[in-house]
């Protein structure tokens, strides 16, 4: 029935049927693959990174503003309280800064409103009167 000879041809065909199977299975798997990961509902567009620039330095600006300069009631000074709402912009302002999900509008609005608060704590500043604008000598 079988001798060694038929036995042989019949392995070695088997063996490279075999192969050559393994080959198509292996090169369909990638193509499924690829069709698979390409058709992924996950794909979104990529995320837009807000420009800080100004921000960051406003916020610089009102932190040395804020750092730099003494509340009291003497000429040079700055009224007392009159820091408490830069503070609160600055935080807001810091906060927005720091978050990486923050939208342009969100940075453009942070921006917007520290500057008036700078602009409002700077007015506050205690200036000496002249000695000819004095109008009482004691």
């Amino acid at each position: 029935m079988f001798d060694s000879k038929n036995l042989k041809k019949i392995t070695m065909t088997f063996s490279l049927i075999s192969s050559k199977l393994i080959r198509v299975v292996f090169l369909w798997s990638l193509v499924l693959g690829t069709i698979a990961s390409s058709c992924s509902k996950s794909d979104s567009p990529p995320a837009v990174v807000a420009d800080k620039t100004t921000l960051n330095a406003k916020i610089a600006l009102s932190q040395t503003a804020h750092d730099e300069t003494v509340e009291g009631s003497k000429p040079g000074q700055y009224e007392t309280g009159s820091k408490a709402a830069l503070t609160a912009a600055l935080t807001a302002a810091k906060a927005v800064s720091s978050d990486p999900a923050a939208t342009q509008a969100q940075v453009n609005n942070a921006a917007a409103n520290l500057q008036p608060a700078l602009d409002a704590y700077l007015t506050h500043l205690i200036k000496e009167i002249a000695a000819e604008n004095r109008i009482g000598f004691w």
